[in-house]
């Protein structure tokens, strides 16, 4: 019985142990008992105890084996109380065994269910991540090919500028390639860019960063995009100049830069933009940049923060491969930072909340 046991049974030692010693226990019990007392209700015991076992088998063969000893002891026990009683005792003892057997079996079979799941899931996980990788490092890959020729058509561009052999014409046709040249170069570095922080986390030296002078410095570079369009910037800071946040100001600024240049193109001529930085009651830091377009539709809400999601702009005029906003909330799980978004027919407003607790 023993080497049977162990053959069907798998798991800790201790619980073959207990499951043996009980059910030794229980029919020495059994058989130190007169008939019609309920001896046979103790091999529930050992049944129960196979529900820390791994294998069903076990189940099987322990209750079998109650189910067996529970008939042996009603043959070999002392005589004594009434036949029916005696019968009904026994009955009901395998029974017991039987119910509970199936109860432990059907929470095996949940557990069983439970784990298969668990791991194709995983697997299924792993092979995106892989595919995800796979798909970053050869749109870096190609990246990098188209980079070197098109640095080259741009630097040949700007040294036939200089000719002065070339009419009014010709000079328009090369600022035309120039212009083309480095907006696809803008795209490439992008992808590249967006690709190197997907599939390698970026080192992170986070230190105390003053906020007010960062997002200052922000909005004069873009000083220039504002002017062309002729937009109105406003500031509404509520928190001190001095506030300083522990972040990775290079990451940060990069994020921001993303949210507000999106602001500045796709606000119309004579628009409203506008930045804010204000405490929310949950110990974060809110920086808010609202803009006065068109917004974004309910039905592109879903792939706002996905790649290449040029949502209502696909076919417009704007270029670009939908990746700036992809990057930043990459760059946002990198730095513990909440980004989200509301949007309205009258604009759009992109916010990211900076952890107080990390200041």
């Amino acid at each position: 019985m023993n080497s049977r046991l162990t053959t069907l049974m798998s798991g800790s030692n201790l619980t073959h142990l207990a499951v043996l010693f009980t059910l030794v226990v229980g029919f020495t019990f059994d058989l130190s008992l007169a008939l019609g007392v309920a001896g046979g209700v103790t091999y529930i015991i050992p049944v129960l105890l196979t529900l820390n076992i791994k294998s069903k088998q076990a189940t099987y063969f322990v209750s079998v084996l109650a189910i067996a000893l529970t008939i042996i002891g009603f043959v070999f026990s002392p005589a004594g109380g009434e036949l029916w009683k005696v019968l009904a005792n026994r009955s009901l003892a395998i029974f017991a065994v039987i119910s509970v057997a199936i109860v432990i079996i059907i929470i095996k079979n949940k557990n069983e269910a439970l784990r298969i799941q668990n791991e194709q899931l995983q697997v299924q996980t792993e092979k995106a991540l892989t595919a995800s990788k796979a798909k970053s490092r050869f749109l870096s890959a190609m990246s990098h090919e188209f980079k070197t020729p098109l640095n080259i058509i741009i630097g040949f561009t700007d040294l036939l500028k200089f000719s002065s052999s070339l009419d009014r014409s010709e000079q328009e046709n090369l600022e035309h390639i120039s212009a083309a040249s480095s907006s696809l170069l803008g795209m490439v570095e992008g992808a590249i860019s967006y690709a190197k922080v997907q599939y390698d986390e970026q080192a992170q030296k986070k230190i105390p960063t003053y906020i007010i002078p960062l997002v200052n410095s922000l909005i004069d570079s873009k000083q220039a995009l504002l002017d062309k369009k002729k937009l109105k910037l406003s500031t509404d800071f509520s928190v001190n100049d001095d506030l300083v946040v522990i972040t990775e100001p290079s990451l940060l600024t990069e994020i921001l830069t993303t949210i507000l240049i999106n602001a500045l193109q796709y606000t119309p001529d004579l628009g409203q933009v506008t930045v804010s930085i204000e405490v929310c009651p949950e110990s974060s830091l809110r920086v808010s940049i609202s803009d006065s377009g068109q917004g974004i539709p309910e039905k592109y809400h879903h792939e706002v923060f996905k790649p290449f999601s040029r949502l209502r702009w696909e076919n417009s005029s704007k270029s670009g491969l939908g990746l700036g906003l992809a990057k930043a909330k990459l760059l946002c799980d990198l730095l513990t930072i909440n980004i989200d978004y509301s949007c309205s027919q009258k604009g759009t407003t992109f916010w990211l909340d900076i952890p107080l607790s990390q200041s």
